[in-house]
Parts: structure tokens; sequence; C-alpha cells
């Protein structure tokens, strides 16, 4: 099925291969629970692998409930994606050109969700020069594919492993 886009309300709909009209829309506080249970479902299943214990454990503390509201709250902007009312994935931005989540549920993995995610975003940032991303190890490929490059060598904090990556744009392209 292609895929479809269109703006109503200030909303954007998308139809995608999963027969449903994926819906886009800024998180609200009261999102909170919701983005805790993608990231903390996701995180065990593709990311722990790469952590150690303390990362797991950091991990975990990071993104709970509360954890998200504060982020919420204070500098974390996200957008949330939906196909049939249910969350299918988020992205995360601080200070409009740091990627801080990106995140798709495993049954929308590889269906353009991220894509459409990192679109709505840029789009919105269309003039920042540079965005950056500590990417987990397993998405740098999509990373690669929005055009980011690896910034430096990988690197663990607390146990988490990460890929620092920068996607540059405009007149400093070329530097």
């Amino acid at each position: 099925m292609p895929l479809v886009d269109a703006e109503v309300d200030g909303k954007w709909w998308s139809s995608m291969k999963h027969n449903c009209d994926l819906f886009f829309r800024p998180a609200h506080r009261r999102d909170a629970d919701r983005i805790s249970n993608l990231i903390l479902t996701l995180g065990q299943s593709f990311l722990f692998p790469e952590f150690t214990s303390e990362g797991q454990r950091t991990f975990q503390k990071s993104h709970s409930r509360s954890a998200i509201r504060r982020l919420i709250d204070s500098d974390i902007s996200y957008d949330l994606a939906f196909c049939m009312g249910q969350l299918v994935g988020l992205i995360g931005m601080r200070d409009v050109s740091h990627i801080h989540h990106l995140f798709v549920c495993e049954s929308h993995q590889g269906s353009g969700v991220a894509s459409k995610l990192w679109s709505l975003v840029s789009k919105q940032h269309r003039n920042e020069v540079e965005y950056t991303v500590n990417a987990s190890l397993n998405a740098v490929p999509v990373y690669e594919a929005f055009g980011f490059e690896v910034a430096m060598p990988r690197q663990v904090h607390r146990g988490i492993v990460f890929q620092p990556m920068v996607l540059r744009q405009g007149r400093d392209a070329e530097a």
C-alpha cells in the first residue's frame, strides 16, 4: 500500500502498510505512561543485550513514568504516532536539534513510522543546520538512512552503549 500524507486541522495523517491511518500529535503530560511503557518494552527487547546491568538499571530508572513526565515538563518535545488508537512510535527532541528518543513498536518497525516521525520533526525545524543523536547500536542503520554519519567512536556511559551521530545540512554540510 502506498504511503499517503495529509494535514488535517494541523494534525498529520499517513496511510501505512498496516492498513491503518497513522495519526500524529504532540505529546502531553498525560501521555507519560504510554511513552514510558513503549520505551521500556523496546529497551528490554532491543537495547538491554548491549548494556551492562548498571546500564539496564539506569535505563529503567530514567524512563519511568515520573522520569518521562519530568522530561515533558522540561526540555523534551515529543511527537507521537498512533495506529487505531495505539501508540506505535514516538520521537523526542531536545533543543530542536538533538534526537533524544526515537522508538517504534516492534510490530510497526520497517513500515516507515520512524521515517514519518523524522520527516515531521525535520520539517518543523528545517532551518536547523545540524542534528545530533546518541544512537543505539542497532539503530545506526536507520539514522544512516536519514543521512546521519558517525561523529565519534562508540561510547559507554553508566553502562549504556551508544553511537554519537550527526547530520549536517546547508552551508556547514561541506565543512
